[in-house]
């Protein structure tokens, strides 16, 4: 199971008591909920922690195009929290091998909006760092982002970003290809068929190879266990 994050993502829903009286105060003169700010920019946010949760990511069978499908699926308080979880898993049975390519299609049924979802790449232990891959997110709001994680925290390489080219709602199956070229030492990220960016790894360790994954953002706003949170991932 998951450990608990902590204070990794910062407070976006819960004001602390001693403070509601200078919330109310700035609530009426922003007239913006506390949530809202957010809607632009989506989760997870700089410096938080993500969490190691196989057993909340269910693969093994394949879909009618016979791409191999994977659930997340949840509903556990336990995983709640006001400041949010990251939680990613890895492929099963996957070596470590140079990045070429990846390209997988992603859907969310249920849970908050913003909240991101997607890809991991490149995941490996590197001395020094410990465990160290890249993400791609996106969110149903047509927003992706583009990050790093070293032991453990999560840093932005592409902030949270609009693109038409995201198909926008729940149940809307978004495909994700990124490609890397060895000389350049650059990626692209094609969303629908449509290249949206192109990054570099710029930071020690840089990451060019290893094992592929999944992930997924649990929102303080997600309403546990009223309403799961369910995503596939479809390659």
């Amino acid at each position: 199971m998951a450990s608990k994050p902590g204070k990794g993502l910062k407070d976006i829903k819960v004001v602390k008591l001693n403070y509601g009286l200078i919330f109310f105060t700035l609530l009426i003169f922003s007239c913006l909920t506390p949530y809202e700010p957010q809607e632009e920019s989506g989760l997870p946010e700089e410096g938080g922690i993500i969490s190691l949760a196989e057993e909340l990511f269910t693969e093994g069978w394949y879909d009618e195009e016979g791409r191999k499908v994977t659930v997340f699926l949840l509903n556990d308080n336990a995983y709640w929290s006001e400041y949010g979880y990251t939680l990613w898993t890895l492929e099963k049975g996957a070596g470590e091998e140079s990045f070429t390519s990846r390209e997988v299609c992603v859907s969310k049924i249920t849970g908050d909006k913003i909240a991101g979802y997607g890809i991991v790449i490149c995941h490996a232990m590197r001395i020094g760092y410990g465990e160290t891959m890249l993400t791609i997110m996106i969110n149903t709001e047509q927003n992706y982002t583009i990050g790093k994680v070293i032991g453990g925290n999560y840093k932005s390489i592409k902030p949270w970003t609009y693109s038409a080219h995201l198909l926008k709602g729940y149940g809307r199956e978004n495909k994700l290809n990124v490609m890397f070229d060895k000389e350049d030492k650059e990626y692209s990220l094609i969303i629908n068929n449509h290249e949206v960016e192109k990054f570099k790894d710029e930071t020690d360790p840089v990451c060019e190879g290893g094992r592929n994954g999944y992930i997924a953002v649990i929102s303080p706003q997600d309403k546990f266990p009223q309403t799961a949170i369910e995503i596939t991932f479809s390659e």
